[in-house]
């Protein structure tokens, strides 16, 4: 179990605490996902963890439970939520966040509410500075940005930290490939990737504006949902209880396609062999 004084935790988001009975507690409606403990006293121990809802320190939960259960019992109850992902310790990690575009501001408003500090440059501040200012670890997640593609793959690939590009795509959102470092697919691999299909990519999303105008809601939605959730990951923010997904990996891509009959593509791209910067 965590003992550092200064650790806050909390339910984790979309759980809730419901009663099976005086002696048995379950996380969610659906008991096979979400997960059920017995307790002594459900009551008072519902009480305890739907208190939750607002993160509190350890030490103060552990005393709330400790008025119906023994100090082992404690123990072992939080090791368990923690373990399923019940409980959350609380973190903000950072994120750096480039686009101005409907889909880059609904996600950057997604992540935050996700619980992750999201740092985008002022409207003023060279991409270049920007960049150069930031940690080199903090993820980077490039939005809209196919008319500068050759100038931000200069900037970042020779930054430590993973790289997120998100494109929407008139009715689709391109997300990724997804690289850390030298290690995957660069910004310019994908435009290769693209110019395969139309040979006249480049110079169409070269005069075209940073994101699509008068945006499906539909869309945006749809995207901003898998990219926000590759981000988490990233993060390292734990996944809901009873799920289990694998890390991401360099070359990850998602192709959503919210209208199409198959709304989403999971692909794993390799660096393109006619990229000038990674060959």
């Amino acid at each position: 179990m965590c003992n550092q004084s200064d650790t806050v935790i909390a339910l984790a988001m979309g759980v809730q605490v419901l009663s099976r009975g005086p002696h048995a507690l379950q996380f969610g409606l659906d008991a096979t996902r979400s997960g059920i403990i017995e307790v002594g006293d459900a009551r008072a121990v519902a009480a305890a963890l739907d208190s939750l809802s607002t993160p509190r320190p350890l030490t103060e939960v552990v005393r709330r439970l400790a008025v119906s259960m023994d100090a082992d019992g404690v123990r072992s109850l939080i090791q368990d939520l923690i373990a399923y992902r019940v409980l959350v310790e609380v973190a903000r990690p950072a994120v750096l966040l480039i686009g101005t575009s409907t889909l880059a501001n609904t996600l950057a408003e997604t992540l935050r509410t996700s619980g992750i500090h999201v740092r985008s440059p002022d409207p003023t501040q060279p991409l270049s500075r920007f960049l150069f200012d930031a940690p080199s670890p903090l993820p980077l997640i490039i939005v809209d940005q196919a008319h500068r593609t050759r100038a931000l793959a200069a900037y970042t690939r020779h930054r430590t930290g993973p790289v997120i590009p998100v494109l929407q795509i008139d009715a689709r959102v391109l997300v990724g490939p997804y690289a850390v470092g030298v290690e995957g697919p660069c910004l310019i691999c994908r435009e290769h990737y693209l110019l395969e299909r139309d040979p006249q990519w480049a110079a169409i999303a070269a005069a075209a504006p940073a994101g699509v105008r008068n945006p499906d809601p539909v869309v945006v939605q749809a995207g901003v949902a898998a990219a926000a959730t590759l981000v988490r990951r990233i993060c390292q923010l734990p996944d809901p209880p009873g799920v289990s997904a694998p890390d991401p990996r360099t070359g990850d891509t998602l192709l959503v396609d919210p209208f199409n009959r198959t709304p989403l593509k999971t692909l794993r791209l390799q660096p393109h062999p006619d990229c000038p910067l990674c060959f």
